[in-house]
């Protein structure tokens, strides 16, 4: 018999190849267009996308994360009813908790009362604050440490998760990928990445002409939207391919949930 937290793992790898088979579709068959804008020695280069990403593509990523997330929630059950059977408010209060602090950790440890001393110690190392707090020296400060979280595997699946079901499902985002352009000789062109506020208006990043007549020469764009997830885009991750994201996710909660399952005699 499969254990829960297998099937929910299998139906997230069947989420992810669906979810790569309908991007490859999309990305193939959509219309973008890389612009450039003189001003000086640099071109503005813009990505032109047709339309947002499809909102199905957002609810396939909802769905993928869903079962992340209940995946760890499953195995923590299991770990937790090693003393025996729940009473189903018992049930309803066990969570495999995911937290910023120590002191947020602390809050929730009733979460995971009935579980192993063991398999609470597995846990409270897994937290995305742990090893900046206890497993540094000298121990983060707090920016270090709240840009540790943040950046943090299981932080990215929790927020994903609350978004799709509590707030709104456009999770996904265009970044302009493979941007490339010619140059005659003569000419050197440098690279200058756009800034967020930039970003937000489709603006790529700006070539930097050198060389004589640097202000006349003609320069046209090319390139080809992909999808990302609007947080990396939030974080300053501007070319990190949806797929690639979630596969990452996807390794780090079947380690997470099998070092847990291993420790309950169920792997």
């Amino acid at each position: 018999m499969s254990e829960p937290w297998d099937v929910k793992l299998a139906r997230a790898h069947e989420h992810l190849s669906v979810l790569r088979r309908a991007v490859d579709e999309l990305t193939d068959s959509g219309s973008f267009a890389v612009t450039t804008e003189q001003s000086g020695r640099e071109r503005a280069v813009r990505l032109v996308v047709g339309s947002a990403p499809p909102a199905r593509l957002s609810a396939i990523v909802g769905d993928f994360v869903h079962n992340l997330r209940s995946a760890l929630d499953c195995v923590m059950l299991a770990a937790c009813e090693q003393g025996g059977p729940l009473t189903e408010a018992q049930e309803r209060a066990v969570q495999f908790p995911i937290t910023s602090t120590p002191a947020e950790y602390d809050a929730q440890k009733g979460r995971i009362k009935f579980a192993p001393s063991d398999v609470r110690e597995a846990v409270c190392e897994m937290q995305p604050w742990y090893w900046a707090v206890r497993g540094s020296t000298p121990p983060a400060d707090d920016d270090q440490l709240r840009a540790t979280v943040r950046h943090d595997q299981l932080t990215t699946i929790n927020h994903l998760s609350n978004v799709d079901k509590h707030r709104r499902i456009h999770l996904t985002t265009w970044y302009a990928e493979d941007i490339y352009t010619g140059s005659p000789d003569g000419i050197t062109v440098g690279w200058r990445h756009a800034t967020v506020a930039e970003r937000s208006t489709g603006l790529v990043g700006h070539w930097v002409v050198e060389g004589d007549q640097a202000e006349s020469v003609v320069m046209s764009g090319h390139g080809r939207a992909a999808l990302t997830l609007q947080r990396y885009v939030d974080l300053g991750w501007h070319n990190v391919e949806l797929s690639s994201i979630l596969q990452g996710h996807l390794q780090h909660v079947e380690w997470v949930v099998g070092r847990l399952a291993v420790r309950i005699g169920r792997r």
